[in-house]
This record gives C-alpha cells, sequence and structure tokens, in this order.
C-alpha cells in the first residue's frame, strides 16, 4: 500500500509506485534515481529468495512526460497508487 508523507499535498502531486511518496512533477524526475538507491540497498541486504525486483516505471514516467491537469492526471495518480 501506498502511503503519502505529504497529506497535504494538492491535487497536482503525483506518488511515486516505488516508495509511496507524493511528489510534484519536476521532484518526481529527481527523487527517482535515490529511491530507485534506496530500493536496491534494501533489498540487497535480504536473502536471495526474498529479493524483489525494481518495480518497472509507468510508462509515463519513463517517457519523461506526465499527465498535466483533469481525468488524465486523476487516471495516472490511480494508476500508481494501485
Amino acid at each position: 500500500m501506498l502511503r503519502s508523507h505529504r497529506p497535504w499535498c494538492p491535487h497536482y502531486c503525483r506518488p511515486l509506485q516505488i516508495c509511496g511518496q507524493q511528489f510534484g512533477s519536476q521532484s518526481l524526475f529527481i527523487h527517482i534515481p535515490a529511491c530507485q538507491k534506496k530500493w536496491l540497498a534494501v533489498e540487497a541486504t535480504k536473502p536471495p529468495r526474498e529479493r524483489r525486483p525494481l518495480p518497472p516505471m509507468p510508462p509515463e514516467i519513463a517517457a519523461g512526460k506526465l499527465p498535466s491537469g483533469g481525468k488524465a492526471m486523476d487516471d495516472f495518480n490511480q494508476a500508481m497508487a494501485e
């Protein structure tokens, strides 16, 4: 389950599927490398059979183009929360 450390975050914030934190569009892209590095470090401490691969990036993030406003943003945020 995703969590938000910013319950006050307005509608334009987007959650990252790895950690569940919410970020603005530019902050999200800045945070991704640090979050991936942390994920891999945590998984490396687990026994090999319990390690999980890094979750794949959604196509919108991989392409570097996030939806901006309206239903597209609502759909994107909902997909990230699942």
